[in-house]
């Protein structure tokens, strides 16, 4: 289970290394946490590379012997770029190209962090607001108990339907005796289901019956059927404190992606674009 965080904490090193290794240094009163050939790593460069972590595992390298891994992936870093810049790796084409791109990557967050709010919470009212207007997706699907008569012709199901509606047979007994389905054993007997189980036309019958009625013959690839809902079902809603954390959280993505979405077509409508044809070949 240590392998993927640890490895998401290496990744996060590397990818910030060489600039990182610029940084260090105590400021101030800054804490000093390690020192690698005298040289001092301070708690907020720590913090730095913390925040450079994805979120999902940012929170189990904030303390304990996490942080402490963070720590050692640090001196290990400096350790290897001082080493690099000694065999001359810092004045090669590579390094220059990866300077830039870091220098880039660096600025355009920086731009992001400053421009775009992906902190603050929404309050009480804006998340009843996103609550009432997704509240019909959020009601749970109605579901019915219904029992059906299965059998090859519609003469044959309406003598079916008139045992039961007119002569007052059970339709359980009538679906074991008739019934061709193979619920015929259990008198019929479907259990509970929702939209989207059973063909078009046998759901949109079974779906218009009420409590206890008896449909009218109904015609499907498999033949003829006569429906009965024992039991109609419709599950309550989540609460409002319920879904309360997940609201927020999807209210601060949608405000993030929107503002984020904003702010590059706004660049893009200043700059002068062109991307070659082919280029993405």
């Amino acid at each position: 289970m240590l392998l993927k965080p640890f490895a998401f904490a290496l990744a996060a090193l590397f990818a910030v290394v060489l600039p990182a290794a610029a940084a260090h240094g105590a400021d101030g009163g800054d804490t000093v946490v390690a020192t690698v050939n005298d040289h001092p790593i301070t708690a907020s460069e720590i913090d730095q590379r913390l925040q450079s972590l994805p979120p999902q595992v940012r929170g189990q390298f904030a303390t304990g012997e996490r942080r402490k891994q963070l720590i050692e992936q640090v001196i290990l870093g400096y350790l290897m770029a001082e080493e690099a810049t000694k065999e001359g790796l810092d004045r090669s084409p590579e390094f220059k190209a990866g300077m830039a791109q870091a220098r880039e990557s660096l600025l355009a967050r920086m731009y992001m962090k400053k421009h775009v709010d992906e902190e603050s919470q929404p309050t009480d009212a804006e998340l009843k607001k996103e609550y009432e207007k997704h509240l019909p997706e959020m009601a749970p699907p109605a579901q019915i108990h219904a029992r059906h008569i299965l059998v090859k012709t519609e003469e044959e199901a309406k003598a079916a339907r008139k045992r039961v509606v007119e002569g007052g047979e059970p339709f359980e007994a009538v679906a074991k005796e008739v019934s061709i389905g193979p619920s015929a054993s259990k008198g019929g007997d479907l259990g509970l289901f929702g939209k989207g189980r059973m063909v078009p036309a046998f759901e949109k019958a079974a779906f218009a019956l009420q409590e206890g009625e008896v449909s009218e013959p109904v015609k499907t690839q498999f033949g003829w059927h006569i429906i009965k809902v024992e039991k109609k079902q419709q599950r309550k809603a989540p609460t409002f404190e319920e879904v309360k954390g997940r609201l927020a959280q999807q209210v601060v993505q949608n405000r993030y992606r929107s503002q984020l979405k904003a702010l590059a077509d706004g660049l893009k409508a200043k700059a002068r674009i062109e991307i070659k044809e082919g280029a993405a070949k």
